[in-house]
């Protein structure tokens, strides 16, 4: 339906994958090197394996919620800046408005084109202020 479509719609984040070694220590209590069998040792080995892929599982997760965080972010500022455009817009409009009102009444009291201007330039000050 339109859940699995929404879905679909999100990027696959692209990963780039680097080595990273590590060390896995094994206690010989003292005894030497060679008091541990193959059998051990390969346990051992099985134990690094399942701990490196747990924490690729790990940082993949980490990974992927950071990046669904971010993908959140993006259209939560974007609607954020759609609203921001239209309130810049109306109050261009009213200021616009207001600045008409304000040379009619001004005209019609027969006030100086200069002292209008002033007056104007009085009103947008004040607008950029708010």
């Amino acid at each position: 339906g339109e859940e699995e479509e929404a879905e679909e719609a999100v990027p696959e984040p692209e990963y780039e994958r680097v080595a990273v070694e590590m060390v896995l220590c094994v206690d010989t209590l003292g005894l030497g090197l060679d008091i541990y069998d193959e059998a051990a040792l390969d346990l051992v080995r099985s134990v690094a394996a399942a701990l490196a892929a747990a924490l690729e599982r790990t940082e993949r997760a980490q990974l992927e919620t950071e990046f669904r965080s971010l993908l959140a972010a993006q259209e939560e500022n974007a609607k954020a800046l759609e609203g921001l455009e239209e309130t810049k817009r109306q109050q261009t409009e009213a200021l616009e408005d207001e600045v008409a009102s304000l040379r009619s009444k001004l005209g019609e009291e027969g006030v100086s084109e200069e002292d209008q201007q002033y007056e104007v330039l009085k009103l947008q000050e004040d607008a950029a202020r708010k």
